[in-house]
């Protein structure tokens, strides 16, 4: 009996000594599979962080660039109204100036005309320095445009006065 209770105790060593290891293996293999879920643990919340900081960082640049495009459409419409506005100012200075060649025209041809009629009307020779616009009126005519730039009412008056020069 005594060699059955050494082969069992021997049996029993040899059992405790393979659970022995066998545990050490799997504690072993616990702690490194505890050390991996924490290194992979660490690096999800250091993509997390990462994900958060991107996600502030893209909502602050959507705002800006929502905030700079009302901006821009607000600063389109007003360029839109100011070019209608300078259209308008535009067409109306055509206008004017329409208006002002027509009335040039019509100023020139009325005094051709009243030249016209002056002359039929009474001799070069009757016209004295007297009867001659003043040079204030003239100017003020010129300014008018009912006289052109280089006439002279007085020439016609002193050629008369003097019809020897």
């Amino acid at each position: 009996m005594f060699t059955a209770s050494v082969r069992y105790t021997v049996q029993a060593d040899r059992d405790l000594n393979e659970a022995k290891h066998a545990a050490q293996l799997r504690i072993s293999d616990l702690t490194r599979l505890l050390d991996e879920s924490q290194r992979r643990e660490a690096l999800v919340a250091e993509e997390v962080r990462d994900i958060r900081t991107d996600r502030g960082r893209l909502l602050l640049e959507r705002d800006q660039a929502v905030a700079t495009a009302v901006d821009l459409s607000q600063k389109l419409a007003l360029s839109e109204s100011l070019c209608k506005r300078l259209q308008s100012d535009l067409n109306e200075c055509k206008r004017r100036a329409d208006i002002a060649s027509e009335i040039e025209v019509r100023t020139d041809e009325a005094i051709k005309e009243a030249k016209q009629v002056l002359a039929r009307s009474r001799p070069a020779s009757s016209v004295t320095r007297s009867e001659a616009p003043s040079a204030a009126t003239q100017a003020a005519w010129r300014e008018q445009g009912m006289l052109s730039a280089g006439t002279k009412l007085t020439e016609v008056a002193d050629v008369t006065e003097h019809p020897g020069q």
